[in-house]
């Protein structure tokens, strides 16, 4: 995120910010790069809709659901 010129908010929450549906992070996607590239490929559509200016992102984990989310604000 930091990378692409974003803001890397860790003050986000799925609770106060706008997020895409869940991304597998069961190990097996983990393992086989699946969960990363779709992180990525996520992380890329949302900079190139809402623009990197004033956009802030944070990566969160949920464990309970073994998914993770892009959240934005």
């Amino acid at each position: 995120i930091k990378s692409k010129g974003v803001n890397l908010d860790t003050s986000l929450t799925p609770s106060n910010a706008g997020w895409y549906p869940p991304i597998s992070a069961l190990q097996r996607h983990l393992n086989s790069g699946i969960s990363l590239r779709n992180c990525k490929d996520e992380v890329d559509g949302l900079i190139n809709e809402l623009g990197a200016d004033g956009l802030s992102l944070y990566c969160y984990y949920s464990a309970s659901e073994e998914s993770l989310y892009i959240l934005y604000m």
